[in-house]
């Protein structure tokens, strides 16, 4: 997700050979220009569910939002 916590996620997975798709309603900076960079992928939204699991089936989901109610339901559903 756009904040602190996902930009370290980001960058650590950019040192992996793998596709990055982050979902968040806002980006940071550096997150922008590694959009621009062509290195991750990005789609703004704002996650209020897991709806979006079934969108776009991720191998990996690392849930990083701010609502620990939320990041449970995805990781929940993304076990499913």
């Amino acid at each position: 997700v756009g904040g602190n916590e996902g930009l370290k996620k980001v960058n650590t997975l950019l040192t992996q050979d793998c596709k990055i798709l982050l979902i968040s309603d806002s980006t940071s900076r550096q997150i922008q220009n590694y959009v621009k960079q062509k290195k991750i992928s990005f789609r703004k939204m704002r996650l209020g569910n897991a709806n979006f699991l079934k969108k776009y089936k991720p191998f990996m989901v690392l849930a990083t939002t701010d609502d620990k109610e939320l990041n449970r339901k995805i990781v929940e559903q993304a076990k499913s």
